[in-house]
């Protein structure tokens, strides 16, 4: 929700700019992070995920490998694959 509102506010000062840009680039290296971590995650959680699906509620690693949507979502509005997130690429867009 912080990175939509973010991306959707249109009032920033160029200091402002540059903590927002920081931030984002910290969700990009936790995504990164994520994408590193997932692939061991999956093989040691897949087969109790398949047998409980809710199974995310009480296990860490399956809630971890369950938050792809969120994450590639995250990633989607960051890359400017949304419609919501132009807003601030038009008015703020530093190369």
């Amino acid at each position: 929700m912080y990175v939509d509102f973010i991306l959707n506010t249109t009032t920033y000062s160029a200091s402002d700019c540059l903590e927002i840009n920081e931030f984002l680039k910290t969700i990009i290296d936790l995504v990164v992070a994520w994408l590193k971590k997932v692939p061991k995650l999956l093989q040691k959680t897949l087969v109790d995920l398949r047998r409980n699906p809710e199974l995310y509620l009480v296990d860490e690693d399956v809630a971890l490998v369950q938050c792809c949507c969120e994450l590639m979502g995250l990633l989607q509005r960051l890359f400017c694959c949304c419609h919501r997130s132009l807003r601030y690429y038009s008015y703020y867009d530093e190369n």
